[in-house]
């Protein structure tokens, strides 16, 4: 049985932080690409937000949260992207099947993910009454924990972790070590 993660209507603010467009979350932002290494054309430190076109940013940067933001209970002060270097976010696949699956998945942000980082991400998915799946990169590997058929299809030729790691690998700016 998986158990969800508990949203509230109250929203923290991202002030100083700018994980989510340091190139971290590839994405494609008015036809600049941003991807490990890369961050996004339009950030900047000591603007509104590190963002040059907050205003006008597109419908991607608008509705996209880190669990950090959305998740005041579920989430501590000290996990904030730009405290504990990694971002928390919310994803859903649908398998081969048809099955949507709910899961969290953790990046790395400038660095390897820390211990105590890392060991607060496991346990909120070994926690509670059931579980939570968890795709995780430690090092630039990516790893999972959850039920049997999210992982073999996370795993699996048609998930999308081939994809993800074909990115990484094949990115002509490495991230920093």
């Amino acid at each position: 049985m998986s158990k969800e993660v508990k949203k509230v209507s109250v929203v923290r603010e991202c002030g100083d932080c700018t994980m989510c467009c340091e190139g971290f979350l590839p994405a494609n932002i008015h036809g600049y690409e941003m991807k490990p290494g890369m961050p996004c054309h339009f950030v900047q430190q000591g603007t509104c937000n590190g963002c040059t076109i907050y205003e006008d940013r597109p419908s991607l940067c608008r509705s996209y949260e880190c669990l950090w933001k959305s998740s005041p209970a579920a989430i501590p002060e000290w996990m904030k992207p730009n405290k504990s270097d990694v971002i928390l976010t919310v994803r859903a696949v649908v398998d081969d099947d048809g099955e949507q699956h709910e899961y969290i998945q953790m990046r790395e942000g400038h660095n390897t993910v820390r211990g105590d980082v890392l060991n607060w991400v496991l346990r909120l998915g070994f926690g509670g009454e059931g579980y939570v799946n968890l795709e995780y990169e430690v090092g630039r590997h990516w790893y999972f924990y959850g039920g049997k058929k999210w992982i073999e299809y996370m795993m699996g030729p048609t998930g999308p972790h081939r994809q993800i790691q074909e990115t990484l690998n094949n990115s002509k700016h490495p991230l920093p070590q």
